[in-house]
C-alpha cells in the first residue's frame, strides 16, 4: 500500500537519492553527463531540498511503500494565481502501479479551488508526456532552453478543472 504525505526534513537524504536515481534514469538519453551532474550535484543539493521542504508556499509530497521507503515525490506551488507542478517522479521499479496518479491527485486535492495546473516536460520524455495526457493535461506551448552545453525543448502542459 502506498501512503502519500508531506515531506519532512528528516527524509532529505532519501529524497536526494531518489531524485538522483530518477534524474539519471529519465534524462540520460536527453542530456549530457555534465548537465546531469550539474542538476544532481548542484541544483538538487541537500540544503536546497531542505529549504524547499520548509517552504510553506511549496507543496512537497512523498509516496512511501509498505516498508516506508520513498518511491515517488511531487512538488507544486502557486504563482500569480496559477498552480505549477514542478516535479513528479516515481522510481522506475515502481512505475505503472498508480503511484504517479496518487501523487498527482494529492496535488490537485491540495489546490482544489484553482482553475488550472501547469507543468513543463522535456519534449523527448514521451513516457512522461503520455502520462500527463492520460491524466487530462494538454500541450499548450513549446519552449527552448540551454543548460550547460545542452539545448533542449520542453512542452508546457495544462489541465483545467472544468
Amino acid at each position: 500500500m502506498i501512503k502519500i504525505s508531506n515531506a519532512s526534513v528528516d527524509e532529505t537524504s532519501e529524497i536526494k537519492r531518489l531524485l538522483n536515481y530518477v534524474w539519471v534514469d529519465t534524462y540520460k538519453e536527453f542530456f549530457s553527463q555534465e548537465t546531469i551532474k550539474y542538476i544532481t550535484e548542484e541544483s538538487q543539493t541537500i540544503d536546497k531540498l531542505k529549504l524547499e521542504i520548509e517552504n510553506k508556499n511549496l507543496l512537497f509530497l512523498v509516496a512511501k511503500d509498505s516498508s516506508d521507503n520513498i518511491v515517488g515525490l511531487a512538488t507544486a506551488e502557486e504563482k500569480e494565481n496559477k498552480i505549477f507542478l514542478k516535479r513528479l517522479y516515481v522510481h522506475s521499479n515502481c512505475q505503472r502501479k498508480g503511484i504517479g496518479v496518487k501523487l498527482l491527485l494529492s496535488v490537485l486535492k491540495d489546490f482544489k479551488n484553482k482553475q488550472a495546473i501547469y507543468l513543463e516536460a522535456e519534449k523527448d520524455n514521451i513516457k512522461g508526456i503520455n502520462f500527463y495526457k492520460k491524466n487530462g493535461f494538454k500541450i499548450i506551448e513549446d519552449k527552448e532552453y540551454k543548460l550547460k552545453d545542452d539545448k533542449f525543448s520542453t512542452v508546457v502542459m495544462e489541465r483545467t478543472s472544468r
